[in-house]
């Protein structure tokens, strides 16, 4: 299964995020599989979701002018 996505920051401060996503690119998830044995064939056959696009909008409401570290929002710990 392939799976894609792109997103552009947005806003002042980049506080937005506009992502546009797609699931399954190929259309091959089918939901069905099959096993053998020496006495049996077992055929299974689930419902599963498919090929789908999504498009999301993300808003911080982190606040920013805080930090003095190039307005980066990001933070390293280390122990």
């Amino acid at each position: 299964m392939w799976n894609a996505s792109i997103s552009k920051q947005v806003l002042k401060f980049n506080r937005g995020e506009l992502k546009f996503a797609a699931r399954d690119l190929l259309n091959k998830n089918i939901g069905i599989s099959r096993n053998s044995n020496n006495n049996y064939i077992e055929d299974s056959r689930v419902l599963a979701l498919r090929q789908f696009f999504l498009l999301s909008f993300t808003y911080s409401l982190r606040k920013t002018g805080l930090n003095n570290d190039g307005g980066s929002g990001m933070r390293v710990i280390t122990r």
